[in-house]
C-alpha cells in the first residue's frame, strides 16, 4: 500500500498550481463582476455621484498620503528590534519607490522589491523575514481588533457583531502569541524580540489604522445620502473589519472584490449590494491617487 506521506509533495505542487490560477483568475472576475454590478446600478451610483463633495475626497486623499510616512517608522522600528539600523529617510526612500509594486499581479511585489533593498542595505536575513512576518501578520490582527470591536459595539452580539467580535478575540490571541513564534523560529536569539518595540510597533499600526478608517469615512462623506444610516464608528468599524476579510482572501490579491462585497453587505445604504460595492471600489482610486503622489514626490528627492 502507497503510504500517504509520499504523495503529499504532489498534491502540496498541485495546491500551489491552484492557488497560483485562481489568483490570476480573481482578479479578473472581480473586477468585471464590480463593473457590471456599478453599470446595473448606474442610475441610482449617479445620483449619488451627482452630489459628491469634493473636498471630502480631497480630505481622504490627504490623510492617505500622510498614512505612508508612518510605514516607513514601524519598519525602522522592527530592524532595530531585530539589531539592524537603518535610517528613517532611507525606508521611506525604499517604501514610496517601491509603491507601484503594490500594482503588480500577485500583489506581493511591494514587499519583495523592499525586501531585496534592504538585503543590499545589510540587513541580515532573519531580521528581514521578522520584518516580512510582522507586516504580513499585523494588518489583519490589528483590522480584525479593531473592526471586531467596533461592530460589536455598533451591533451587540449577534449577526455581525458576534463574528466581529469572536475574530477580534481570536486576533488579540495571536497578537499576544506572536513574539514567542518570532523568537523561536525566526530570530533564535538568546535575547529575542524586545516586547517593547513589539508593542511599540502594534500602537503605532494601531495609530495607521485608526487615521486609515477616518480616510474612509471621509470617502463616503464625500456621498452624503450614504453616510446619512450609519454612525461613523459603523462605518470605521466596517472598513477594518471587511479589509480583514479581504485580506485572509488569499485567493483575491489585494482582497479586491471581497472587501467591496463584505462592506456593502454591512453598510445600510440607498443602493443595492451591487452598487455599494461599485461605490466602495471607488475607494481604490483614491488610494492609487495618494500612492501616485507619494512615489512622485520620493522621485523628485
Amino acid at each position: 500500500m502507497n503510504n500517504p506521506m509520499e504523495q503529499w509533495p504532489w498534491a502540496a505542487g498541485w495546491l500551489n498550481v491552484a492557488l497560483l490560477w485562481a489568483k490570476r483568475l480573481f482578479t479578473p472576475l472581480a473586477v468585471s463582476a464590480l463593473l457590471f454590478f456599478g453599470w446595473h446600478a448606474r442610475h441610482a451610483l449617479g445620483q449619488v455621484l451627482t452630489h459628491a463633495r469634493l473636498g471630502y475626497l480631497a480630505a481622504a486623499g490627504a490623510l492617505w498620503v500622510a498614512l505612508h510616512f508612518l510605514s516607513p517608522l514601524v519598519q525602522t522600528l522592527i530592524l532595530r528590534a531585530c539589531g539592524s539600523e537603518i535610517s528613517y529617510a532611507k525606508a521611506f526612500g525604499i517604501f514610496a519607490q517601491r509603491l507601484p509594486g503594490r500594482y503588480l499581479p500577485g500583489g506581493i511585489w511591494h514587499t519583495v522589491g523592499r525586501a531585496m533593498d534592504y538585503h543590499q542595505h545589510g540587513i541580515q536575513p532573519r531580521h528581514l523575514a521578522t520584518l516580512v512576518f510582522l507586516e504580513t501578520v499585523f494588518p489583519p490582527v490589528i483590522t480584525f481588533i479593531l473592526g471586531g470591536m467596533g461592530l460589536a459595539a455598533v451591533r451587540g452580539v449577534q449577526g455581525w457583531g458576534g463574528l466581529g467580535l469572536a475574530c477580534a478575540g481570536v486576533a488579540l490571541l495571536g497578537l499576544i502569541m506572536m513574539p514567542a513564534f518570532i523568537n523561536a523560529r525566526l530570530l533564535k536569539t538568546p535575547n529575542g524580540f524586545p516586547l517593547g518595540s513589539y508593542y511599540q510597533a502594534a500602537a503605532i499600526l494601531t495609530v495607521y489604522w485608526v487615521v486609515a478608517a477616518a480616510t474612509f469615512i471621509c470617502y463616503l462623506a464625500a456621498f452624503p445620502a450614504v453616510l446619512a444610516a450609519a454612525s461613523l464608528i459603523e462605518v470605521g468599524a466596517t472598513y477594518l473589519f471587511s479589509w480583514g476579510v479581504g485580506y485572509v482572501a488569499i485567493f483575491a490579491p489585494q482582497g479586491i472584490g471581497v472587501f467591496e462585497v463584505v462592506a456593502g453587505k454591512l453598510l445600510n445604504a440607498p443602493l443595492s449590494l451591487g452598487g455599494m460595492a461599485a461605490l466602495m471600489a471607488g475607494f481604490r482610486l483614491v488610494i492609487l491617487a495618494a500612492d501616485a503622489v507619494v512615489w512622485v514626490l520620493s522621485r523628485l528627492r
